[in-house]
């Protein structure tokens, strides 16, 4: 796949999983989903956290984390509708 594309199959999928009401998805979650192995979905994640379009926040123990990965998108409409 095409850098692009990569970039095109994780946001299609997180729009997806926003509609069904789920927010936050891990990297496995993300990689099974968008078809795409676990260390490529990473390396398109770091990617799209520079540009802006995706966010993350850890959940977790300091010992054990968790990054959980939203569109940034969303919560800039919510901020709108809300304010």
């Amino acid at each position: 796949m095409m850098p692009h594309s990569e970039e095109q199959a994780i946001l299609d999928f997180l729009k997806q999983e926003a509609l069904a009401s789920r927010f936050e998805s891990t990297t496995a979650e993300i990689a099974n989903g968008a078809g795409l192995s676990y260390n490529q979905v990473g390396r398109v994640l770091e990617r799209l956290i520079i540009k802006g379009q995706v966010g993350y926040r850890e959940r977790g123990t300091e010992r054990k984390s968790v990054r959980y990965f939203y569109l940034t998108d969303l919560v800039e409409l919510c901020r709108e509708k809300w304010s």
